[in-house]
């Protein structure tokens, strides 16, 4: 194999030093993980992937984790796999365009792995280079071709029970659970660079770890099944919430591509460097992080400065999206309004990457605070007027205040996130008055993330952020978590004497 380098925007040399190029080339992705398994010190003895036209030395990999065989077995699966998927397309066998290639890109050997600068460089291209890829592959280096095989059968099977449950049921839910389990054990479902790779191309097909066996993702049977599936059985519903969680924590539960539920799921994988748990998951939100200083490593920042940098700029890029989240623990004093690795995406919420909001404008300071500007409503009018709410409190609330946690524990009984059109009227707004009784009425207001379109026509919902005010005379706000909100009540619209009057306020988070 030959690595060649990019001339200009998209031109590649049919080998290196030669003139003759090709424009835009098809190619396939292959995602893996090695960084943890690098052997170091290495010397020259250690085997490795031989590839020409590199002024890098390809990294060693412990022969435990895989070896150079596995890894050019793998290859040569890959090269035969996107051909076979190509003749598939021609011949009509799937809806996918007929695309040839005879590219793969391999980080590897296409990331320069001495270089900090352009290593950093290409990482930012990352994203681009797995979205506009013809075909993506997950190796799952240390799952074995049988394990893969029987695998999918088992959950492939949930595709084929329907959609009401059954007690002959059982058993393939059981069987479905292990499989799941035993995938998820698979290094690559714990590397944090692999959650990217995953969300960039979902479509991507899993590679056993000798490279014969090649199926579609088997975890995304689970989140279809469970989109479909419906029961009231103890037991079974036991099953579907452990399946659920296994793909939640690998960060495949959304179908609404919403990049929160990966940055979420980032806290359980592992990187070999601190700073990576941001530098491996911003190409999901197609931002780049700009610095004054040390840009000849971006190694040098500490996690923190890279934390609050990224939650800034998706503040100016993208202000609604930046607030979709709950606190799972209590954040430092004066950043409420910071996304970390401690949040997470909001339970039950279906709007992701297309939540637009321009009327919201989130600006960091350097003080730690974040100037908004944006439209507020009073959660005592919201009751008053019985709308419909749904909460999502940050977690670290709960300890603090037990009214409010009896109230959230007795929501969570009437509305479970897997049920979230029932009981909509009713507990929610007794946690809604115990927050009014806890906080004070004046005090607790509505931000909303969504502009109220098509509201005099329809029971459009609008998912809000909780403020609590804390100044007197100033709009000074810290948040509380999230809430969804009805602007109608009981089947009735705005026609039937409902008005918001939204306030546009400019003011502080902190």
């Amino acid at each position: 194999m030959t690595s060649v380098e990019r001339v200009g925007q998209n031109s590649y040399p049919v080998s290196p030093g030669s003139n003759e190029f090709i424009e835009r080339p098809k190619y396939a992705v292959l995602s893996y993980t090695w960084g943890r398994y690098e052997r170091k010190p290495s010397n020259a003895s250690h085997p490795r992937l031989k590839i020409d036209g590199l002024d890098w030395e390809i990294p060693a990999i412990d022969s435990s984790h895989f070896t150079v065989e596995n890894f050019q077995d793998v290859l040569d699966s890959i090269r035969t796999e996107s051909r076979r998927l190509s003749t598939l397309n021609k011949l009509g066998g799937s809806t996918l365009p007929a695309i040839e290639c005879d590219f793969v890109w391999l980080d590897v050997a296409c990331i320069h792995q001495t270089d900090t600068v352009l290593k950093a460089k290409e990482i930012g291209q990352q994203g681009k280079i797995f979205r506009q890829a013809a075909y993506g592959f997950i190796w799952a280096s240390e799952t074995s071709s049988k394990a893969l095989t029987d695998i999918w059968t088992d959950l492939e099977a949930l595709i084929d029970i329907g959609r009401t449950f059954d007690p002959s049921h059982m058993p393939i839910l059981d069987r479905a659970l292990c499989s799941a389990r035993q995938l998820v054990f698979d290094p690559w479902f714990s590397s944090l660079w692999a959650l990217q790779e995953s969300q960039l191309r979902k479509a991507a097909r899993v590679i056993s770890a000798d490279g014969r066996v090649i199926v579609a993702n088997p975890l995304f049977v689970i989140v279809t099944f469970e989109g479909v599936y419906q029961t009231g059985d103890t037991a079974a519903l036991s099953r579907i919430r452990a399946l659920v969680e296994i793909v939640r924590q690998v960060g495949y539960s959304d179908q609404d591509h919403n990049p929160n539920t990966a940055f979420s799921a980032a806290r359980h994988r592992k990187t070999s460097l601190s700073q990576d748990r941001i530098y491996a998951i911003m190409s999901l939100y197609g931002l780049k992080l700009r610095f004054n200083k040390l840009a000849y490593d971006p190694y040098a920042y500490p996690l923190e400065d890279l934390e609050y940098a990224f939650a800034s700029a998706l503040c100016e890029s993208r202000p609604a999206l930046s607030q979709y989240f709950t606190h799972t623990v209590e954040p430092k004093s004066g950043i409420t309004w910071q996304l970390t690795h401690a949040s997470r995406k909001v339970a039950g919420f279906t709007t992701g990457v297309g939540l637009v909001n321009n009327e919201l404008r989130i600006t960091a300071t350097q003080s730690g605070a974040a100037k908004f500007t944006g439209h507020i409503f009073g959660l005592a009018s919201a009751v008053a007027l019985n709308c419909r709410l749904r909460f999502d409190i940050d977690e670290y609330l709960l300890a603090k205040h037990d009214n409010i946690k009896a109230a959230v524990d007795t929501e969570r009984e009437a509305t479970p996130w897997d049920q979230p059109d029932e009981g909509l009227v009713g507990s929610h707004s007794e946690l809604a008055k115990t927050m009014l009784a806890e906080f004070s009425e004046q005090d607790l207001f509505l931000l909303r993330l969504r502009p109220p379109y098509g509201w005099e026509r329809s029971l459009t919902d609008c998912p809000c952020v909780i403020l609590r005010r804390v100044h007197a005379s100033r709009p000074y706000f810290v948040r509380l978590g999230i809430c969804y909100f009805w602007a109608s009540s009981h089947g009735r619209g705005l026609e039937d004497g409902y008005h918001i009057d939204w306030i546009q306020v400019k003011g502080k988070l902190f």
